[in-house]
């Protein structure tokens, strides 16, 4: 669950934890405990937008996160290896250009 739960941090722009647990169909506790790991991992982060918590996908290097998805679910990266590519490489022109 924490591979989808970051996939569609990904692919969607700063999601709530509500959003994610609309997305995936589970709890909101579910989506807690598994944000919770990201972040603790680094992985992602969480901005606080008045009441609100959104979240992104952390300081670190794209190429880190490609690595984990391909080592540790190859399945995964097989269905998604061109879309996760092209958001990294989306998201790497626009912070070198910002």
């Amino acid at each position: 669950m924490a591979r989808k739960i970051l996939m569609y941090i990904i692919e969607q722009k700063n999601p709530t934890r509500t959003d994610i647990a609309n997305s995936r169909r589970i709890s909101a506790a579910c989506v807690s405990w598994h944000v919770g790991r990201l972040i603790d991992l680094q992985i992602i982060s969480e901005i606080k937008d008045g009441r609100c918590k959104l979240y992104q996908l952390g300081n670190n290097d794209p190429k880190l996160i490609i690595t984990l998805l391909r080592n540790y679910y190859p399945n995964i990266w097989n269905k998604w290896s061109m879309r996760v590519v092209e958001m990294f490489l989306s998201v790497s022109d626009s912070t070198e250009t910002g």
